[in-house]
């Protein structure tokens, strides 16, 4: 019942947000796990990947497939012999999924009002088996009623008459493609001691991979890119300054300050020990995807709100050599210095991001999208170049609209044109704070602004990855409209973020 949204407790373990992420178990062939890249001799290879992607290799055992552009594995021949199809399983945890309402217990999540768990995942069409571990709890004589969607199309409901958990298989016939897998309980109940409540454990998916193994056949060299980094598990951070604000608050203001606590958010690095902060959010984080901002250039913000930073281009390469020695073989992403490429007081640091892109992509792991503003700020023939001289051929991607307030739609149209100039290269959009758009040019802490899309790599288009909230909504721009000085928490300001919000 509503009034149960007061007691809820804090997170009690590290929360993940499925926007588009489901950690895989991998795709099996039989009792084979299959290469990432042809190696000689063995086994041969090929078939379709993942959805939008071009044919190639599938990942290695282990690894994701889910969104983004599938890469290509070149040389060696394929083998003869039989083909086995391949079958690709993903398993979602409870606590890693949006939630619209309810609370984490041992063993999963509580939704305790009527409500919904969702996550996105990359579908590869085709006959598809989901498995609901969940379990039920009593009230009137009736047991919780469960509802499994895939987006808009329901694929089946059950009653869950169990106190303990149990697998709840649904079979459908999905559409390839990115889309939400939804667990919705509908009919909540409250009568004297008994509470009907629905208890999620995980979801698992099976379905074919879309591609078939042949044995014999010789190897060949090769690599192969399992899509960009938004397709894995994303951290929430339990302990953030909106969880905090929720655990503290009651009623209405708790449930809109849990759009935001309950959201993937990055981490900025400022200045300190990098190593030592970059490891830190890294090891918060476990196996989870950590988005981090390095945010330490010198003349940091052309001297304005965020002034600071390095004391200078030789110390800012070492700073961020020292963040790069933080990363180490971990997968993380990397958004490089807000507005650095956008101001114009020092055109001396767009080569020192380069230096900052080489010196973070020698990590195996490390996915760098350069900042390069928004849509209202420079032209994108300009910032096209400034890319380019900032490294951009040796990047990931950029990033658009960080802590600014553009729509989505003008920020997609901003980025389409830059990658034409640089090489087709895909961008991430801030989506934090652009719910109701700009106010005008005002860009400090501007009120009726509400927050945007919830972090996704289902964004329609493979050129965009991901939206993602860069800027942590409620953290002040400076001291104006009422705010504290930047970066710090602003909880009127969060409130009427959440309020105005798209969703």
């Amino acid at each position: 019942m509503n009034n149960k949204l007061r007691v809820h407790s804090r997170w009690v373990s590290s929360v993940v947000f499925l926007g588009a992420a489901a950690m895989l178990s991998g795709c099996d062939s039989g009792s084979e796990a299959l290469p990432g890249a042809a190696g000689s001799g063995g086994t041969g290879v090929g078939g379709p990947v993942s959805t939008g992607g071009t044919a190639g290799a599938p990942p290695a055992a282990g690894g994701s497939v889910m969104g983004g552009t599938a890469g290509v594995a070149t040389g060696g021949s394929g083998g003869s012999g039989p083909i086995a199809p391949m079958v690709c399983n993903a398993s979602y945890e409870a606590e890693a999924m949006m939630a619209s309402t309810g609370e984490a217990v041992e063993g999963g999540w509580n939704i305790y009002t009527e409500g919904s768990l969702e996550g996105s995942h990359a579908f590869k069409g085709g006959k598809t088996t989901l498995t609901v571990y969940a379990r039920g709890s009593v009230s009137g004589g009736e047991w919780p009623h469960m509802v499994v969607k895939v987006g808009e199309q329901t694929v089946g409901e059950k009653d869950v008459t169990t106190d303990s958990f149990m697998a709840y298989e649904f079979e459908a016939t999905v559409t390839a493609g990115t889309s939400d897998v939804v667990i919705e309980f509908t009919n909540d109940s409250e009568d004297g001691q008994d509470d009907r409540n629905l208890y999620v454990d995980k979801v698992e998916i099976e379905e074919l991979c879309g591609g078939a193994v042949g044995t014999g056949g010789s190897g060949g060299g090769g690599s192969v890119d399992s899509g960009h980094p938004f397709s894995t598990p994303l951290y929430v951070d339990p302990d953030s300054k909106a969880a905090g604000a929720a655990n503290s608050l009651s009623g209405a203001d708790a449930d809109l300050m849990k759009k935001i606590s309950t959201s993937p958010q990055a981490v900025w690095i400022l200045g300190g020990d990098p190593a030592g902060q970059v490891r830190g959010a890294i090891g918060k984080g476990g196996s989870q995807l950590r988005v981090l901002v390095a945010y330490n250039i010198y003349n940091r913000d052309c001297g304005s709100m965020s002034s600071g930073g390095a004391a200078d281009a030789t110390a800012y390469k070492s700073w961020i050599d020292g963040f790069a020695d933080g990363i180490g073989d971990d997968k993380v992403v990397v958004v490089l210095e807000p507005d650095t490429l956008a101001h114009e007081c020092d055109p001396t640091r767009w080569e020192s991001l380069a230096y900052a892109v080489t010196s973070l992509k020698a990590k195996p792991n490390a996915h760098v999208y350069i900042d390069a503003g928004h849509s209202g700020w420079v032209a994108d023939g300009t910032m096209a170049s400034r890319l380019k001289t900032a490294g951009i051929a040796n990047a990931d991607g950029f990033a658009l609209n960080v802590s600014s307030f553009q729509t989505t739609e003008s920020s997609i149209g901003y980025g389409k044109a830059i990658s034409g100039q640089v090489g087709n290269k895909p961008f991430i959009i801030d989506t934090s704070r652009n719910g109701q758009g700009p106010a005008g040019s005002e860009w400090c802490n501007p009120p009726g602004r509400g927050l945007g899309e919830k972090p996704t790599a289902n964004t329609g288009d493979p050129l965009v990855h991901a939206f993602f909230w860069i800027k942590k909504p409620g953290e002040s721009d400076g001291e104006c409209n009422g705010g504290p000085g930047a970066g710090q928490w602003f909880q009127s300001y969060a409130l009427e973020l959440a309020k105005n919000a798209v969703f």
